[in-house]
């Protein structure tokens, strides 16, 4: 164990921020950026560019939608997906607790299971208990951090895993003086993993200041070195300035300038040193490197990056119609601001799953300054549960109650409303889901597709649906009623394909009626 002697308080320390480019050019670029990330999402909820990146590319996409105050179908569909993927390292784990923190989602399991991944060193390797490598101990650290999750001896392991990233900063000749490598020096790794990096340096230079506020400590020691923790900030940004900065303003490895390094770097920068003018020229070469479709270099995970570096906005963007897409984004994919109309986003791709990367459909919509009562289910567990809502919002008008699930009320707008809610067990299990609910302003009839009588429209009534149009299932007179949906409007006394098919769609919350 690594003796530390923590020395002083950092008092007064803010993060000043500042804008380079114009405002014009930031909104013009984010909604781009965002716009494109819309269309890009596949169809059960998360994002992908390489083999393997489909939780950061998710994580990031959904902190750059956090970023712009966009609480919508696609970033609620995105949550739920996130929230139940499986993930078996520590980089994808600290980042889906950053990413499901900033949606008010209770990570505390999340953080948990990370710290049970530390090694002996009390520091974290690529996976479980492996050894000590970087950026995964700095990212652990600040996804404890967020996750806001307290424990027993937490100074005592901040203070000495901090110790393994100080002690791992490189000395020597101006070409590595300040920087880090993804492995400490004393391994017998590739030379390509013990290579100072871009990476590995910008994750800790963030650290070190995350804890340097969160801890108000100036310096620590470690063993018998005492570190001062902003000398050792300033070195790795003078290192990433004189080795990594090239002509056009951008940060790259092998001479060669990358958003992706760039994004990264500008974080740092725009923390640490606001008004040095390589920030300002790395968020003009970001800019200056969109894509004319939106993204950068056509990948989610570096448009993700990018557009999380860019200024948070304050207020939520105006959006006239309600359906979840701005006004300038919707100019931007070519559909009417003033009209609900962003319906074909949702479009699946035949592997959702109702209510974790597909909404689930209340059977019965809500009527406009009408009586509703809807009770969201609890997905299984032990009793007694508690609902939260995680992301997105309830029509206005109804309320949930934490304590039995129902919402209920009198809704006030009209609408589609996403969201996503998690409900916790007696044991402490957490479970998310999606839902939806229409406000109209008149009431949809009986016929709703609600075949199986759960007060829902799902896979389960899709199945009977087809079940019955070809005559493998006689209808009751109650099914019959509910699963006549077609032709819309004018019910011919039958369940037929077409019926199947307005069910199915319904099911999928690709039509609400």
């Amino acid at each position: 164990m690594i003796r530390c002697i923590i020395v002083g308080l950092v008092i007064g320390l803010f993060a000043p921020t500042v804008v380079a480019a114009t405002a014009a050019q930031i909104d013009a670029a984010r909604n781009k950026g965002l716009a494109w990330l819309l269309l890009n999402q596949n169809g059960d909820g998360y994002w992908k560019g390489k083999a393997g990146t489909e939780v950061p590319a998710t994580a990031a996409a959904l902190e750059a939608f956090s970023n712009a105050k966009l609480s919508n179908y696609s970033y609620v569909k995105g949550v739920a997906w996130l929230s139940n993927a499986k993930v078996i390292s520590v980089d994808s784990l600290s980042r889906r607790i950053i990413a499901l923190k900033q949606a008010q989602l209770d990570v505390t399991s999340d953080a948990q299971q990370l710290l049970k991944w530390k090694n002996a060193n009390v520091a974290w390797g690529a996976y479980d208990q492996y050894d000590t490598s970087f950026p995964d101990t700095p990212l652990a650290l600040s996804a404890i951090r967020a996750s806001q999750y307290t424990y027993t001896n937490q100074t005592n392991d901040i203070a000495n895993a901090l110790c393994r990233m100080l002690m791992a900063q490189k000395t020597g000749d101006v070409t590595v003086d300040g920087s880090w490598s993804y492995l400490p020096l004393n391994t017998t790794a590739p030379a390509s993993v013990v290579a100072s990096g871009v990476v590995p340096t910008v994750y800790n230079i963030l650290e070190i200041n995350g804890i340097r506020l969160a801890q108000g400590w100036v310096s620590l020691t470690c063993g018998t070195t005492s570190y001062t923790l902003q000398t050792a900030i300033d070195r790795g940004l003078n290192w990433l300035l004189s080795q990594k900065k090239l002509a056009d303003g951008g940060f790259g490895e092998n001479g060669v300038s990358s958003p992706f390094y760039t994004a990264l770097v500008y974080q740092a920068l725009l923390t640490l040193r606001p008004a040095d003018p390589a920030t300002t020229a790395a968020l003009d070469y970001l800019i200056s490197r969109q894509g004319v479709d939106g993204s950068w270099n056509n990948d989610p995970l570096q448009t993700g990056l990018a557009l999380k570096a860019l200024p948070a906005l304050a207020t939520p963007l105006t959006d006239t119609d309600k359906d979840g897409v701005p006004d300038a984004i919707e100019l931007i994919l070519r559909t009417n601001p003033n009209v609900a109309d962003s319906g074909w986003l949702v479009d699946g791709n035949g592997q959702g799953a109702p209510g974790t990367t597909i909404p689930l459909v209340p059977a019965v919509q809500a009527v406009l300054n009408q009586s509703y009562s809807l009770l969201l289910p609890s997905g299984g567990g032990t009793a007694p549960y508690t609902w939260k809502t995680v992301a997105g919002s309830f029509p206005p008008g109804l309320t949930l109650n934490a304590a039995t699930g129902q919402v209920s009320g009198a809704p006030t707008t009209l609408g589609l409303y996403n969201f996503s809610y998690s409900v916790t067990d007696a044991t402490a299990t957490t479970r998310t889901f999606l839902a939806l609910i229409s406000v109209s302003n008149t009431a949809t009839g009986i016929a709703d597709g609600d075949l199986t009588g759960d007060g829902w429209v799902g896979p389960a009534d899709t199945a009977l649906a087809e079940q019955i149009a070809t005559g493998l299932v006689t209808p009751t007179p109650t099914q019959l009623s509910h699963g006549d949906v077609a032709p819309a409007g004018a019910p011919n006394g039958v369940i037929n394909q077409d019926d199947v098919v307005r069910i199915r769609n319904k099911a999928a919350a690709l039509e609400i009626f």
